[in-house]
């Protein structure tokens, strides 16, 4: 698949068992499905699939992959296999491993450089950014408690934009599908947990060097877009790597997504050429 751990993975392993480390590199190795190592410590660790549709067929694959590679080494693996459409993240953990191996009680020092995390000020580390993020989403997406058709995607969504169609629900159960408040707040932020795995995945860099603003716009876009879709702005995301905030803009300005919702790309492209967060949206006092 051309895959591999981004530095936040391995960062990850790092705080685990040698030989859990080495199963998750040799399940990478075997899994028909892609994944991200989101956090782990001594003998388990938890882990994500990407892109942007998370079924459960894809949490199996990987599950089975974790198998294999656990048997092939002789390591008693459990996984909790509690896997909701809300893209919760899978656990897994090994026993004690014999042989001389490290105690458990103690955590792993990788035996490979691993890059340092992103400064506690990231909103992936759940930097004072995130709740800002949360509530500018909301804002942008509004509110609906019925599964209802969206033209513009040509996807079901319901809640704060959680589309239904990616996640694999059938229009026979969207369209009959009704949340709570607090249901359509979980999924917001499982869907922001997943979207920040998706881009350390495919840009490692997209939180090291900007404010919590333009890390939100990096989200943001992701969120709305999916991951796919997202690449293809590839003059975008090379202006943005060079810190071109007006580059960036123009090319925004230029694209399908500013013609279908030209006042959300706007209060991007102000997000980016100010780093500031906009002070009302759609209404909503920020």
């Amino acid at each position: 698949m051309g895959f591999v751990f981004g530095k936040r993975s391995q960062a990850a392993l790092a705080n685990c068992h040698p030989a859990l480390q080495a199963v998750a590199a040799r399940a990478l190795e075997l899994s028909t499905q892609d994944f991200t190592v989101t956090t782990g410590a001594g003998l388990c660790l938890a882990v994500a699939p990407h892109p942007d549709q998370l079924t459960e067929a894809k949490f199996q694959a990987i599950a089975e992959a974790f198998r294999l590679a656990a048997q092939g080494m002789g390591i008693v693996i459990r996984w909790s296999g509690d896997f909701r459409f809300f893209g919760d993240l899978t656990r897994f953990e090994i026993d004690e491993p014999v042989g001389g191996q490290q105690p458990a009680s103690s955590l792993a020092v990788s035996p490979h450089p691993v890059t340092a995390l992103p400064p506690a000020s990231s909103i992936a580390n759940g930097g004072p950014g995130f709740e800002k993020t949360i509530a500018w989403l909301k804002a942008e997406e509004g509110l609906v408690l019925k599964g209802h058709w969206d033209p513009i995607g040509q996807v079901w969504d319901i809640g704060h934009g959680y589309n239904l169609t990616a996640h694999g629900v059938p229009a026979s159960v969207a369209q009959n599908l009704t949340w709570t408040v607090e249901q359509a707040d979980k999924a917001l932020r499982a869907e922001v947990a997943a979207t920040i795995a998706e881009l350390e995945a495919h840009w490692p860099l997209w939180d090291d060097e900007f404010d919590a603003v333009r890390q939100a716009v990096y989200i943001a876009g992701v969120y709305q877009l999916g991951v796919g879709s997202a690449a293809k702005f590839r003059n975008t995301i090379a202006c943005l790597h060079a810190h071109d905030f007006e580059g960036a803009v123009r090319h925004l300005e230029a694209s399908r997504w500013a013609r279908q919702t030209p006042a959300r790309v706007g209060r991007i492209e102000q997000m980016l050429l100010t780093g500031q967060w906009p002070t009302k949206v759609n209404g909503v006092v920020l």
